[in-house]
């Protein structure tokens, strides 16, 4: 944590938000508590735990020689990259921009939002190579190596579900249900984010502690 906290700092000394887009956001520490907060503690505890699933992953890899399923271990290591320079929006941003606003697509109605589906797309485009390298180590005959591969991309979609799915939900249900409560709005919005960061949160929790089982059971 503490390497991965001096690395950034110094990154984003060097080059601000050429890396960095939120690098000059002022930021409340109160406001850090908050689970929805980009950068609060809970998305710090977060960051610890998807590094340990890469360290963790690449390792069971190597040990057993399954060099064919490196790609899980750099899934890891790039959603920790996209969760602290938040990356979906950036991009998301720029296919906004060269897609939806460049040709107008679906720029005149205010359901969804363009950026939603702008990073939607982002998602789709990460997902669609993963799925696609997955089926080549489906093939292999090691019942072991097969379950690797399958209780792992079991976890993304667990994870693509709260940080994705729910996220969408959470942007855009208020535009389908006509409400006039603001304490039912701000209740039901609250746990929409709660349901989304605790979740995802969690099944990244569970990813760490199997792969540090998977890892190290065969010495308890």
């Amino acid at each position: 944590a503490i390497i991965v906290h001096i690395s950034f700092w110094a990154l984003d000394w060097k080059y601000g938000e050429l890396i960095y887009y939120q690098s000059k956001e002022v930021v409340t520490y109160s406001d850090l508590l908050s689970p929805a907060k980009d950068g609060g503690y809970l998305e710090y505890f977060e960051y610890i735990l998807l590094i340990w699933c890469f360290i963790l992953s690449a390792l069971w890899v190597f040990i057993n020689k399954f060099f064919k399923a490196i790609v899980i271990p750099f899934v890891y290591i790039y959603l920790f990259l996209d969760n602290c320079l938040v990356l979906h929006e950036h991009i998301g941003y720029q296919i906004k921009l060269n897609l939806f606003i460049k040709y107008n697509i679906l720029v005149n109605q205010d359901i969804i939002r363009i950026q939603d589906i702008s990073e939607l797309i982002y998602w789709l485009l990460i997902a669609i190579p993963i799925i696609f390298f997955s089926i080549s180590f489906l093939r292999d005959k090691n019942k072991e190596k097969r379950s690797f591969v399958i209780t792992n991309l079991l976890l993304f979609f667990g994870m693509g579900f709260f940080g994705i799915i729910c996220d969408f939900i959470g942007a855009i249900w208020y535009n389908f249900f006509y409400i006039n409560n603001s304490l039912f709005f701000v209740v039901f919005n609250a746990f929409i984010i709660s349901i989304e960061e605790i979740g995802e949160i969690l099944i990244i929790a569970i990813a760490c502690v199997w792969l540090f089982y998977l890892n190290f059971n065969y010495k308890i």
